[in-house]
């Protein structure tokens, strides 16, 4: 689930949402940039949280209210990238900070976490066309993959190259972090 940026456009970019690898994680706001200040408030993971300042390590969402960079992905609007119709839909993958953001055009329509992939199988940076999609599709290791892995029924798959897939994931609940095939 993700921010319906139609219903409720963003005015004020960047901003953040918090994140925890477990449902019940909270995330801690301290008072200054350091990890020994205060403890301010906590707040549960994927909260929206508006950006005033980042410095190395910590990211400022308001007057004496410090996350640690680790717990909120900062995320900001793209361009329409070079070749891609002015008017087009398009979705653009950030892997460093491991969101999504949905577009017409130039105007967001919808963000969320993402959970790309880790190690070998780790997301290739690029442009790509959706080549195929499927309300389900099934998915299995390959062979020579050290976890093996088959579920029959992977919901609103995006093949956008061979092997590679943009699609929704119910076994897992740490959207904001890498941990994807």
């Amino acid at each position: 689930v993700g921010l319906d940026l139609r219903a409720t456009p963003i005015t004020g970019w960047p901003i953040g949402l918090t994140v925890g690898k477990r449902r019940g994680d909270v995330v801690i706001v301290r008072a200054a940039a350091d990890k020994k200040a205060a403890e301010v408030r906590r707040i549960e993971r994927r909260t929206q949280v508006a950006v005033a300042e980042e410095v190395p390590g910590w990211v400022r969402i308001g007057d004496g209210e410090w996350l640690a960079r680790a717990d909120v992905r900062v995320i900001t609007p793209q361009p329409v990238p070079d070749g891609v119709p002015a008017d087009a839909q398009w979705i653009d993958v950030d892997l460093d900070e491991q969101t999504l953001i949905a577009y017409q055009g130039a105007t967001p329509q919808y963000l969320t976490l993402v959970s790309t992939g880790i190690r070998r199988g780790a997301t290739p940076p690029g442009l790509y066309r959706i080549r195929a999609k499927a309300s389900t599709t099934r998915m299995a290791a390959e062979a020579d993959e050290a976890k093996l892995y088959d579920v029959s029924a992977v919901p609103w798959a995006m093949r956008f190259k061979a092997g590679l897939y943009l699609h929704a994931a119910y076994w897992h609940d740490a959207f904001g972090v890498r941990r994807s095939h």
